[in-house]
């Protein structure tokens, strides 16, 4: 007989290069990154890191769900606008439409299965468009006065402040009503989702953070915790939170 698995498996989707802004990166990027850096925060809880690639049919994502205790949604390209029933409007970037309609139907697929799941950055945005809300295709040319949510800086650097609900999932996790976070976005959760609450807002009034209560575990970030869990207890929680949520079904 087989030894039984007691590690979690923490399924993370994993994007690609496309269209020319990303062509500048080098071949297998993302692979690495999703490796290096998701994948070490969950290494780091205890848990096995296991990648979903792109071009997944359902009877496959249904077999990786079968087989996975949670899964994580990863950041990359932008949402095409047409999955919210939008058209393309000026500072919409590099979209890659099989990947969306991979995590698309994964986020759909979880969170009926109710497999603890947390999105960050691109994931949000996922999580969102899943469940039916929209998205601003670009905060600056869209949102007057908003701060500088896609800085060129090191994702290990803070860079705002974010303020969070108190008696939500993210502040019983975090335990603070204020932290900094290091955003590198664009895109941003406009019409928030039947379901979705919003748990943490930037200064701006940018949604941050949404989660659904009735789920086991459904809560998506629009910083970047891979980036600074090393340095930052508070995003290192949000990968412990997880794995924690994956031993409580």
């Amino acid at each position: 007989m087989p030894a039984r698995r007691c590690k979690a498996l923490i399924g993370i989707t994993c994007s690609r290069m496309v269209g020319a802004a990303w062509s500048q990166l080098s071949k297998g990027h993302f692979i690495n990154y999703t490796l290096e850096a998701y994948g070490r925060a969950v290494v780091a809880c205890g848990a096995v890191p296991v990648l979903v690639p792109v071009g997944q049919v359902t009877a496959g994502l249904e077999l990786i769900l079968d087989r996975i205790d949670g899964l994580i949604l990863s950041g990359g390209p932008d949402v095409h606008p047409r999955h919210y029933r939008a058209m393309p409007l000026a500072g919409l970037a590099d979209v890659d439409d099989e990947l969306d309609r991979m995590e698309l139907e994964l986020a759909r697929l979880a969170l009926a299965r109710d497999i603890p799941l947390l999105g960050i950055c691109r994931g949000i945005q996922i999580l969102n468009v899943a469940c039916g809300g929209s998205l601003i295709q670009d905060i600056g040319s869209q949102v007057p006065g908003a701060l500088l949510h896609n800085p060129s800086i090191d994702k290990r650097v803070l860079s705002h402040t974010v303020r969070i609900e108190t008696d939500s999932l993210l502040g019983r996790i975090i335990g603070a009503g204020e932290i900094w976070v290091n955003g590198r976005h664009h895109q941003a959760v406009d019409k928030v989702a039947p379901g979705l609450t919003v748990s943490a807002v930037a200064p701006d009034g940018i949604v941050e953070a949404v989660e659904d209560s009735a789920r086991r575990f459904a809560l998506a970030v629009q910083w970047h915790p891979e980036g600074t869990w090393k340095s930052d207890p508070h995003c290192l929680r949000l990968f412990e939170a997880l794995v924690e949520a994956c031993g409580s079904g």
